[in-house]
């Protein structure tokens, strides 16, 4: 090593050995640096990888879902064969369908629902890729089978395995009303372009009525010898028996919609957007309409309604601020104040479409994200026990994309 005398004396390195000094040094901490990535890496994803992973997920859409809900794993270079998926430590029976950059997959049923994470596994390498948390819901053993719709209609029921299964029924373009009867597998749908269709079990849909207006909104009474609709500016009725008999009921209405008829006293229940009312008249148009409910009483953004018949409470699916939904109760013996029942942060969703009651307990809830972008995992269908204090809404099925109406 050579050295050179400095101007007092001392002795020092030569420079080009100072910099071979300095490179080690940094070496030093660069290796230093790349070890705690490497531990924080492991303590994230809490596993270890037998090998550098030639595949990783990026994302998983939803992030939540109960057994039998499709969802998607998106990720690169993803082998074609040979690939496991697991939740936690279940490994699921097939794929539904994979390429490169996504997999897509039925979450399996679990003994322990909950918190787990989702990994993959090549067969033929054991090679394991990176994890993403997943949440498994609770399957609702009790659902009854539930319709709904987007722009097309499906029936989502719970198989004797406990898994989700959800069928398509019918395309029905942009359906602005659902009747369903499920005892006689009847089915009566209305479009926003104005055709009314009846399907009667395994039959082809029956063109009803064209109304050339358009509809807003479609309800079949309870005895079916009526059927109410509106268009964005009357509410009429239609004979059940003779669809040539068409009466208008109320006329020059601002978007009259989600229209209910209170068996108890036999009079008509609708909202308006423009003003925030919810009127009341009678099923014949006889008796003026009169404002039960409005912005005094808490309304903010009506979107739907729906009734307890028993106990003369009326719910409202109430859009408040964007991405904040509230479900208002009421009584409808004696109208006046609102009370929030649930808002968004209690699960319920950031945009209710429809509320459907199955007349015991259960408050269904259609919940789509936003009108404007595509709906993400929070669109689909929650429930709610009207009558148990303190028990959360439970996710029925999502995501629901474009989600509207629901039948019971």
């Amino acid at each position: 090593m050579s050295l050179r005398k400095g101007a007092n004396g001392v002795l020092k390195v030569n420079n080009n050995t100072d910099m071979i000094i300095r490179r080690i040094n940094l070496l030093v901490f660069v290796v230093g640096i790349v070890s705690l990535s490497c531990k924080e890496a492991v303590k994230e994803t809490s596993f270890s990888l037998p090998g550098n992973a030639p595949y990783n997920i990026k994302e998983v859409h939803p992030a939540s879902a109960i057994p039998g809900t499709k969802i998607v794993i998106s990720g690169v270079n993803f082998p074609q064969k040979g690939l496991e998926v697991y939740f936690g430590d279940v490994l699921v029976d097939s794929l539904e369908s994979i390429s490169a950059l996504s997999i897509s997959v039925k979450v399996p049923r679990m003994e322990n629902p909950g918190k787990v994470r989702l990994q993959l596994r090549s067969k033929s390498t054991d090679i394991y890729s990176n994890t993403l948390p997943f949440t498994v819901g609770d399957v609702l053993t009790d659902l009854p089978p539930v319709y709904f719709t987007t722009h097309k209609l499906y029936r989502g029921v719970i198989s004797e395995k406990g898994l989700l299964e959800v069928d398509e029924l019918l395309d029905i373009g942009y359906p602005r009303g659902l009747y369903v009867n499920q005892e006689n597998d009847e089915i009566i749908y209305a479009s926003y372009y104005g055709q009314v269709y009846q399907k009667i079990g395994s039959t082809k849909p029956k063109l009803l009525k064209v109304f050339p207006e358009g509809l807003e909104c479609m309800l079949v009474d309870a005895k079916k010898e009526w059927m109410y609709l509106s268009t964005g500016s009357t509410i009429s009725r239609m004979s059940m028996s003779d669809t040539s008999n068409i009466e208008v009921l109320y006329e020059g209405r601002q978007r009259p919609k989600s229209l209910h008829i209170n068996e108890k006293t036999n009079q008509l229940i609708w909202c308006e957007i423009e003003p925030l009312y919810i009127l009341s008249g009678s099923v014949d148009g006889k008796a003026k309409p009169e404002v039960i409910f409005d912005m005094k009483s808490g309304l903010a953004g009506p979107t739907c309604l729906e009734i307890d018949q028993d106990k003369q409470k009326i719910y409202v699916g109430d859009v408040a601020s964007f991405g904040d939904s509230r479900i208002l109760e009421g009584d409808l013996q004696s109208p006046g104040t609102l009370v929030a029942r649930y808002k968004t942060g209690d699960g319920i969703g950031e945009n209710i479409q429809h509320l459907e009651y199955d007349g015991k307990k259960y408050l269904y809830a259609m919940n789509s994200k936003g009108v404007s972008t595509n709906i993400n995992e929070d669109g689909g269908i929650v429930r709610i026990s009207l009558y148990e204090q303190g028990k959360k809404p439970e996710v029925v099925m999502q995501p629901i994309n474009h989600g509207l109406l629901i039948g019971l």
